[in-house]
């Protein structure tokens, strides 16, 4: 039931405070009214602090962004058809380690907007596809650029699905994984 005439952003993944939604959300507020309405923003707040998801609930109401805030349990097919349905996924966590829905995005060919703060040398130097913008003030121009040359860069995340695949499939994983056990 997404609109296939916006661009479909998933911001972040939990209620969690260090998915810093309100830096997020101010920025986003600060791009141009027209621009707003080509964009569905979607919250995954299925879990984590909801006193934070409360707040953020109630930033998104006064907002004159489109959104939609998702707050119960999502099945995997629910979840993966979030993932597919994204055009972008925006990760600016204050910190992070190698997010499985960071990585399930990347899999399914969204294009991943980052902040450069986060550890993902690893998917860097393993050769995924990703962006990422150094502060808050360069969201909107980055996320913009994506947005506009979408057809450029989409076929560009064609590998990402088996570089994550050999980074992190149990069955690629398992065995370096019962080393470290034993």
């Amino acid at each position: 039931s997404l609109p296939s005439d916006k661009t479909i952003v998933t911001c972040g993944y939990s209620s969690d405070r260090g998915q810093q939604f309100e830096l997020t959300i101010d920025e986003l507020e600060r791009l141009p009214a027209e621009l707003k309405q080509e964009f569905l923003f979607i919250f995954p707040m299925t879990y984590g602090d909801m006193v934070y998801r409360q707040e953020i609930q109630d930033k998104l109401a006064s907002s004159s962004l489109e959104y939609r805030l998702l707050t119960e349990f999502l099945t995997d097919a629910e979840v993966a058809s979030y993932r597919i349905a994204s055009d972008m996924m925006l990760q600016l966590r204050e910190k992070d380690n190698f997010s499985g829905s960071m990585q399930e995005n990347l899999y399914a060919r969204t294009l991943v907007l980052y902040g450069s703060w986060l550890p993902y040398k690893t998917f860097a130097d393993s050769g995924i596809t990703f962006w990422s913008i150094d502060s808050f003030d360069q969201l909107n121009e980055s996320m913009l650029h994506l947005r506009d040359n979408f057809e450029k860069y989409y076929p560009t995340t064609k590998g990402n699905a088996a570089i994550i695949r050999n980074l992190s499939s149990w069955e690629l994983t398992i065995s370096s994984w019962l080393s470290m056990y034993n």
